[in-house]
């Protein structure tokens, strides 16, 4: 089993580093697995399906997937909007690099003057924008916590979720997709919330650890 190194830290703050399995949140593992087949060669159908499955349903709601950057950038832009009115959930989002939040300095402002709670995901020591409570997570094409995503539960749940499929210089191109399906977005919070989660739990067992040394 491969071992994640995943920091947590309110941006601009401190951080604690501890060491974490790869997610399996209620015993599935969130990374697209590219596969032969040709209607479905990058995996992300296959994990769309194992997610239903995890939920027990084989139809979803408000589902589809997504091929263009134009299209994941409407979904963003409308999932902000929705937290920026109803802020009584927290907004997960994964940006992979630091540097995009600030590049949204005035959108995560808002969010944050209006009571969000924006928990973020990346690759690197995440934004220098205050008050963002920043996940760091190795660098991993698969794995949905390094992939490009918005998800927001509560009463009007809706996710994104998106991978890059191509990288060095090759023109970027994405694959994702939008759901409004409450079953599968609570379990993606899930899987989310505990990779954040378990990272305090295990840097607190580390300080009581060292108390007792």
């Amino acid at each position: 089993m491969h071992t994640i190194v995943v920091l947590v830290t309110m941006a601009g703050g401190g951080a604690a580093f501890a060491p974490r399995a790869p997610g399996n949140s209620r015993g599935m593992d969130w990374r697209r697995r590219p596969g032969t087949d040709p209607a479905d060669p990058h995996g992300v159908a296959d994990l769309l399906a194992r997610a239903c499955e995890l939920v027990s349903t084989s139809a979803v709601e408000g589902t589809r997937f997504l091929f263009t950057t134009g299209e994941m950038l409407r979904v963003s832009r409308e999932i902000e909007q929705t937290s920026m009115v109803s802020a009584d959930v927290p907004l997960y989002v994964g940006v992979q690099h630091g540097h995009r939040l600030d590049v949204q300095r005035d959108v995560y402002r808002s969010l944050l003057a209006a009571g969000v709670e924006v928990i973020a995901y990346g690759c690197d020591g995440g934004p220098s924008l205050r008050g963002i409570s920043w996940v760091r997570v190795p660098e991993d094409p698969y794995a949905l916590t390094a992939s490009w995503f918005l998800v927001r539960g509560g009463e009007a749940p809706h996710a994104l979720v998106g991978f890059e499929l191509t990288g060095g210089g090759e023109r970027r191109r994405w694959e994702g997709f939008e759901t409004r399906d409450g079953r599968l977005i609570e379990a993606v919070v899930d899987h989310l919330a505990a990779t954040a989660e378990g990272i305090s739990l295990d840097r607190a067992e580390e300080r009581s650890g060292s108390h007792h040394g």
